[in-house]
Formats: structure tokens, sequence, C-alpha cells
């Protein structure tokens, strides 16, 4: 049995020995080196042709991309519309008129309550019907409160006098290049008309003003209308529109 015993460890010493050999060392090492050059060489045959079909592969896809987008879109359809003109002789035009614009809201205010009036004996309400100015209108079916009202505002309406002549207005809008030179700057800022003259004022270069004042020494504020004003100026009277703007 011993025999045997030994016969086997030495056995396994010679196994030993021959496998731990220099010899033996070298083959496996040129056996990984062959095994890496044969994996080196698949990689360096393969990744280059990958790398070039992925190129290629790409390029035709964006010329099938581009082919498409030209095919998709609609040519442009060009109509060519025939183009005539005529000449025409330039414009004769006559002599500008000075024009003008309102600036501002005109205010008007509402009419004033009628105040009472006291109540007349009757003798004078004959009076009143029998008023020339009152012409053919029959007042005996209203009241003596309200013959007079009437009365008052056609007398206002009528003229003072019927042998005066009528006074020539000159329109400051209209007949400007008359006055240019010659009547100061006004600017007529804020026009207010009401029924009663009392409550009726302008606003001109900054200043308020009513019926019968005096703007300058040689221009007075007449009248003021609901569209216009009448000033006086050198022995004329001049119609300004209201909110005008009078250069001088």
């Amino acid at each position: 049995m011993s025999r045997v015993m030994k016969a086997l460890e030495l056995s396994e010493q010679n196994y030993r020995a021959a496998s731990f050999s220099p010899s033996n060392s070298m083959a496996q090492v040129q056996v990984r080196e062959e095994k890496t050059s044969k994996w080196l060489v698949v990689g360096l045959i393969i990744v280059p042709a990958l790398l070039v079909g992925a190129i290629r592969s790409y390029q035709l896809f964006e010329e099938k991309l581009l082919a498409w987008q030209t095919s998709s879109q609609q040519e442009p359809i060009v109509l060519e519309v025939p183009f005539s003109y005529e000449v025409v002789p330039y414009p004769v035009f006559g002599q500008l008129q000075a024009t003008y614009e309102l600036l501002a809201p005109v205010y008007n205010e509402p009419p004033a309550a009628a105040e009472p009036v006291a109540r007349k004996p009757a003798p004078k309400k004959k009076a009143v019907e029998q008023d020339p100015l009152l012409g053919d209108l029959d007042l005996s079916q209203l009241s003596p409160e309200l013959a007079l009202h009437v009365q008052s505002v056609l007398g206002s309406e009528s003229p003072s006098s019927k042998d005066t002549a009528p006074v020539k207005v000159s329109n400051l809008s209209t007949h400007a290049d008359r006055w240019y030179g010659k009547l100061p700057a006004m600017n007529f800022e804020t026009h207010v008309y009401s029924s009663n003259p009392a409550k009726r004022w302008v606003k001109i270069n900054g200043h308020e003003y009513k019926e019968g004042d005096w703007v300058t020494s040689a221009i007075k504020l007449d009248k003021i209308e609901q569209h216009n004003c009448l000033i006086s100026f050198s022995g004329e009277k001049i119609e300004v529109p209201a909110l005008y703007d009078w250069k001088g």
C-alpha cells in the first residue's frame, strides 16, 4: 500500500513540474496573443464597415426625405394680369378758402325754466292781442302769462326799427384774407350757449367774456349765438365760428 501512495505522489510531483515549466507558460501566452490578434483584426474590419454603412444609410434617408418634400410641395401659380394706365392733365385748382374745424364740443345748457310772470289786468291782455309785432297771431286762447312770454320772444327776434338798414356782416372763416394782418389773434377756446343770455359766455385767449364785453380796446363781443359769435372791429361786424382759432 505504501508503494502505491509513493507512486501517486511521484506522479503528482511530475505533473506539477511539467505544468509550471517555462515552455508551457510560453505556449499559453502565445495562444492568448493569437486569440487577441484575431479579435483585433475582426474588429478593424467590421467596425469601419458598420460606420460606412450607417453613414450611407443616413445619406440615403436624407435624399429620400428631400425628394418627398419637393414632390409634395405645389408649384407656385403665376398669373399675368395686363396693366393699363392713362395719362390725364394735371387738375387746375381755384383759390382755396380758409376753413375751420371744431376743436371741442359746444356746450348748450338746457333752456331755463320760465320764470313766473305776475298776472296783469285784463286791459293789458287786450293790448297784447293788438300788439303790431304779433301780426295776425291770435293769442286770445292763451293765458296772460303765456301770451306775454310769446310776445317777449317774438319781440326779441323782430328788428328794433323797420327803418334801420341791415348791417353787413363778414364771416371770418370765409373772408379770412380780408382780415389778415388787421384783426388781432384770437383763440376761441370754449363756447357756452344758453337760452338765457346771462348764462352765455366764451373763453378767448384764456379769458372769459360775456355779451357786451370788450375783448380788447378795439374788439367788442356783441352777441353769442349757438354756433358763432358776433364781434365789432373798426366799425364792422364780424361773425366768428364757435371754437375758431384766428392766428391774426
